[in-house]
């Protein structure tokens, strides 16, 4: 009886939440995004582990915005990919991708559907099988790879004691206003633009500089599970999207100036 009421529950909350809408927004970051509950809503695969690389990618939300590159993957590197939505999971599989379920309500509002993605994307050490591995690869559900590269990017982390490789922006100055301005060309991140600024605001009160050294690129991320800080900068990472909102690029620009660590940059294309 209990799930029945659940499903009108999520009913209602679905025709309220159109895909922009943020009005509930506060409510639903409190109710669903606390990393201890999702943590006992993962459900992954038994699979036997290849090396010490996992590439990984994610996508939370329904199958009408869906962004997943249905293109078979390497089959010496694992992939998994990680979702609350079982349709995408099984199309994923038949790609070459070992599928881990997050049983969490699917959205249409694509503001509630970005945030869920950033739990696997920021803190992927939640994730039973991380623990097998260390290094991992997070790719954007859009992009392709060349799984040549990985032993390089273990050999740069290794070298320069870094937890964590990411692109840079290619394009974008070095300043934070810079990648806020560009965001507002999109609906998704213009719905969260009070939200975003109040974030900016605060942390340039607080110390940090709108003109880092570097403007990071986060659509491809690899890390080095082994470093004592890893935990440590996944987590605050999360903890200030939930502050700044779904442009994750943004937060992590400050994010990456409160930690004393190398963060190495790399190229995939």
């Amino acid at each position: 009886m209990m799930k029945f009421f659940k499903k009108i529950e999520l009913f209602f909350r679905q025709k309220k939440n159109t895909k922009y809408d943020v009005s509930d927004l506060d409510n639903f970051l409190k109710s669903e995004m606390n990393i201890i509950n999702i943590t006992k809503k993962i459900s992954c695969s038994a699979f036997s582990q290849q090396g010490p690389t996992v590439i990984y990618s994610t996508y939370c939300g329904s199958i009408k915005n869906k962004t997943f590159n249905a293109k078979p993957v390497a089959s010496d590197v694992d992939h998994i990919f990680i979702s609350n939505n079982e349709t995408i999971l099984r199309n994923a599989e038949k790609m070459g991708w070992k599928p881990c379920y997050i049983e969490i309500p699917v959205y249409e509002n694509l503001i509630y559907s970005a945030f869920q993605a950033k739990i696997a994307k920021t803190v992927p050490h939640i994730f039973p099988f991380m623990e097998k591995y260390h290094f991992s690869m997070y790719l954007d559900d859009k992009l392709n790879f060349n799984t040549s590269l990985l032993n390089d990017f273990q050999q740069l982390v290794i070298k320069n004691n870094s937890p964590i490789a990411i692109r840079q922006h290619n394009f974008l100055k070095p300043t934070v206003l810079h990648e806020f301005s560009e965001a507002m060309r999109h609906k998704r991140y213009l719905a969260l633009r009070d939200r975003t600024i109040n974030y900016i605001l605060h942390k340039e009160n607080s110390g940090f500089t709108l003109k880092p050294e570097n403007i990071f690129w986060t659509s491809a991320i690899f890390r080095d599970h082994q470093h004592i800080q890893i935990k440590k900068l996944n987590e605050q990472w999360y903890e200030d999207i939930l502050m700044c909102g779904i442009n994750c690029q943004i937060s992590f620009d400050f994010v990456a100036q409160k930690y004393p660590i190398s963060i190495m940059p790399i190229k995939i294309d």
